[in-house]
């Protein structure tokens, strides 16, 4: 064999190393892709809205990098369909996944009705902590048909979205997610917009500043979950 044909089929099977290579770091990618759910997964809703109360949330609250996560729920299986335990305005809640993911209808301060998407964002928690997933639904769902919490109020039994993961979410003993300082104040000027205000005001109750609560923004910043990427409504058709 010449020298020449021995670089010749060097070369050659070089570069067959390399297309198997990219092939394969190809199909790896693409089966990573698409994200399949597990019980317990929270479902972190940027919703495209500029709704009062959606505004109000992102304007006090930090979400993990450039997100402004409003609402969080959780993925939950029944009977070979996924559905979602969510505290929303009509109280703690099993929502069809396709309606948590499709548009919403979110009503103006006009009474009009607008439909507006939402960016679906999966979290998952570290493997250390799975193993109260279980339980932790299984309190959830003897919670349905409780109210929402609008007076943001840790020791009552009302609940709102992070609420409800996080006082039910727990670990040999200790929730998951420790409860943080709430606050209310615009991140941009660092007063309490006038939403939040009459929000309280109307309830005839002082604004819960400082007072221990969560938000989803928060939960999505917790090292003890993963951030996956996006789901959409496609991923369940």
């Amino acid at each position: 064999m010449t020298k020449h044909y021995k670089k010749i089929l060097t070369y050659v099977l070089y570069i067959s190393i390399i297309i198997y290579s990219l092939v394969f770091v190809s199909s790896c990618n693409s089966d990573s892709d698409k994200i399949k759910l597990r019980n317990g997964d929270l479902l972190f809703l940027q919703e495209n809205s500029n709704d009062d109360f959606t505004k109000a949330i992102n304007d006090a609250t930090k979400s993990i990098k450039d997100y402004n996560f409003s609402h969080v729920g959780i993925a939950y299986k029944e009977n070979n369909k996924w559905y979602v335990l969510e505290a929303i305005q009509k109280g703690v809640s099993q929502s069809p996944i396709k309606d948590f993911i499709s548009p919403r209808e979110v009503i103006d301060s006009l009474d009009n009705i607008n439909l507006y998407s939402s960016t679906i964002i999966v979290g998952r928690l570290k493997s250390k902590y799975t193993t109260c997933i279980p339980s932790a639904i299984k309190r959830i769902k003897t919670l349905i048909g409780k109210p929402y919490d609008i007076y943001f109020n840790a020791n009552n039994d009302l609940y709102y979205c992070s609420e409800l993961i996080q006082q039910n979410y727990i670990f040999e003993g200790k929730p998951i997610f420790p409860y943080i300082d709430m606050t209310f104040k615009n991140q941009q000027n660092g007063k309490i917009d006038l939403f939040w205000i009459k929000h309280f005001a109307d309830l005839h109750v002082p604004i819960p500043e400082g007072k221990p609560g969560s938000n989803p923004g928060e939960l999505s910043k917790s090292f003890k979950i993963n951030i996956l990427g996006q789901i959409t409504i496609k991923d369940f058709k």
